[in-house]
């Protein structure tokens, strides 16, 4: 892939799992060796967003949650949460806190 591109690929339902992977390996080879690229990888799967960002922003109802790095992130969310908090453990925290600020509910 050369310059700059976006690639959306709808991946839902259990028949694209095999599809994911592909292009999961896919997005790790044109990244490998540092060669300036950039992939736009929008995901509702926090493992994948896990497994494939290096930086990432958190949207939840159109919002803003956050915008850095993952291991930011992920060392955040344990020093909140603790040790065995994943990316999914700290969305959720992050849309409760935000919705309990804005004096809604849960999503």
């Amino acid at each position: 892939m050369d310059g700059h591109g976006v690639v959306e690929v709808a991946l839902g339902g259990s028949h694209a799992n095999g599809h994911r992977e592909s292009l999961q390996d896919f997005i790790r080879a044109e990244l490998a060796g540092g060669r300036g690229k950039t992939v736009l990888l929008a995901t509702q799967d926090m493992d994948e967003a896990e497994r494939m960002c290096d930086d990432l922003a958190l949207l939840h109802r159109g919002r803003l949650l956050y915008l850095g790095t993952l291991a930011g992130l992920l060392e955040l969310g344990r020093r909140e949460l603790g040790e065995g908090s994943g990316l999914g453990d700290i969305f959720v925290e992050l849309v409760r806190r935000v919705d309990a600020a804005r004096g809604g509910g849960a999503a």
